[in-house]
């Protein structure tokens, strides 16, 4: 592809002479002009005093004057041309070599007169702008660019040629390939005697560095953010125990700045036994070259405080460690919290096993999720044989539909009590009481079901034996009541048959043998229900 060199029309703008150079013989003939005028005219009055002579003389001197000078400003305008041309082959095969280099050249290659227009357009350039070099040679950036963009870019041109000095600058322009970033360098063009007549620049496409630079700079600032907001202690130590990095947190330990902390070792920082306890660990990560967690006490504001520290080498580009990095985390609290937690659930585990009681967790299908007992024998299958299974798949149909009504009442109400089942074991056929409550859980969980069954074989046998002994009871005082009323009806008889003894001894004119109130006392006696 043929790279561009000035058009003629813009070649002949490069043939014009100096303005200095016109100035000179503009001035020079016309002080020969004027010297010429005033002697030349002396000497031919004094050579001819007759007029009609002086009059041709006069003449002959005018053309000889025109002749002269017209051989010397055609000798003059001739060195100057050709002194111009000279420069301008010069500048020329200048031009010529460098398009024979920006020929091969991936990046664009571009050259201005001082007008700012391209004399010289290579192929990567070319290209990035998607017009033939032909389009562009003699024309500005206007043609090329949007507005703003050539304004900016003419802008820098005519500072370079102000200055006359190299200029680099980023610059984002609209290319065929959409908005591209360049790294641009732009100097002057002189000629061999250093006159400025243009300049040149060379563009490299640096979008894909860029976004690396971009996306390095962002994840930069992603880590500095997590580090500095990471609720750990971090920090990255060379491999000679040296600091390079400390995060809020260590700073706040040590009551200090990231820079005071910088470029010292543990020994400078912790008491010597606390300090030889950290490099043992730092020498193990970097003689294993693998990551280790280690507890270690560390002081903090005079206080002994438990971190839980995730140590792992950093390797640079050839695979060397270059540094430790450490996390560490105060579990102090939560160590504590923890023991706390394991005492307690070791005090559950206690009285789950003193509880005589069997435990077990259910969904709301009526599956075994969890059996507890330290009674197996009063189960109808092994724990481990329960878990996974249905009730209906492990119990007789009766008791397992009276578990699932129970897990449908605690569904509703929360929790659901005295239901009692049946379950027939090798010992014979025991009895459970049933007390069911719903596990707290988060809104959307599944429901969950904590259900005790309680052996009531024992307390049932008493119970139906006290009812018995209550039936008894009660046809006993039936009986008695029957031999009562039989008994009250023949007292009543006797005190009837007193009445009529009574009446039959007044009608004689004797004394009556019964008094009037014994017999109303008996009868009172006789009428009165038993308390």
């Amino acid at each position: 592809m043929k790279i561009g060199i000035i058009p003629r029309r813009a070649r002949g703008a490069g043939l014009r002479t100096s303005d200095r150079t016109v100035m000179a013989i503009a001035v020079g003939y016309a002080l020969l002009g004027a010297l010429w005028i005033l002697f030349s005219d002396r000497a031919v009055e004094a050579m001819f005093g007759d007029p009609a002579s002086l009059m041709q003389a006069s003449r002959y001197k005018g053309w000889f004057f025109i002749a002269f000078t017209a051989v010397l400003l055609y000798v003059m305008l001739m060195r100057l041309v050709r002194r111009n041309e000279r420069l301008q082959q010069e500048r020329y095969r200048s031009l010529e070599l460098l398009n024979a280099v920006a020929d091969s050249s991936e990046d664009a290659i571009f050259a201005k007169d001082v007008d700012g227009r391209y004399i010289l357009f290579n192929r990567a350039a070319s290209e990035f702008v998607g017009r033939p070099v032909e389009d562009v040679l003699g024309k500005d950036d206007r043609h090329l660019f949007p507005p703003e963009q050539a304004e900016h870019l003419m802008a820098i041109g005519r500072r370079v040629l102000q200055a006359g000095n190299l200029e680099t600058n980023e610059e984002v322009l609209e290319t065929r390939q959409g908005r591209r970033v360049f790294l641009a360098t732009k100097g002057p063009l002189r000629d061999a005697q250093g006159r400025v007549f243009g300049i040149f620049g060379t563009s490299r496409d640096i979008t894909a560095r860029k976004r690396v630079e971009d996306a390095l700079h962002d994840r930069e600032h992603q880590l500095r953010a997590i580090i500095g907001y990471s609720p750990s202690v971090l920090s990255l130590k060379r491999p000679d125990g040296r600091y390079a990095v400390a995060n809020p947190n260590l700073q706040r330990i040590h009551h200090t700045t990231e820079a005071d902390i910088v470029g010292k070792t543990d020994f400078d920082l912790y008491p010597e036994d606390v300090a030889r306890a950290i490099a043992a660990n730092d020498q193990l990560v970097l003689q294993t070259g693998a990551r280790h967690s280690i507890e270690e006490i560390l002081p903090v504001d005079g206080q002994m405080r438990t971190f839980m520290s995730h140590m792992f080498p950093v390797a640079d580009n050839a695979g060397r460690i270059a540094y430790i990095c450490r996390i560490s985390l105060d579990i102090t609290d939560a160590k504590r919290d923890r023991d706390m937690l394991a005492r307690t659930a070791e005090d559950l585990a206690a009285t789950l096993q003193a509880i005589p009681d069997l435990m077990f967790e259910l969904d709301q299908n009526g599956r075994y999720l969890s059996v507890r007992t330290s009674q197996e024998n009063l189960l109808a299958l092994p724990a481990g044989q329960c878990v996974g299974r249905n009730v209906h798949d492990v119990l007789p149909r009766e008791a397992a539909d009276a578990v699932m009504a129970s897990l449908a009442q605690a569904a509703r109400s929360g929790s659901d009590y005295g239901r009692a089942i049946a379950i027939p074991l090798e010992a014979g056929t025991r009895w459970f009481e049933l007390s069911v409550a719903r596990k707290a859980g988060k809104p959307g969980d599944p429901a969950r079901f904590l259900v005790l069954s309680r052996d009531i074989t024992d307390r049932k046998a008493a119970l139906d034996a006290l009812r018995r002994q209550a039936d008894d009871m009660v046809c006993r005082n039936t009986e008695l009541e029957r031999f009562n009323r039989v008994m009250i009806g023949r007292e009543l008889d006797m005190i009837e048959l007193k009445r009529q003894i009574n009446a039959l001894s007044r009608e004689l004119g004797r004394e009556p043998p019964h008094p009037a109130r014994h017999v109303d006392a008996a009868v009172r006696r006789a009428t009165e229900k038993p308390a």
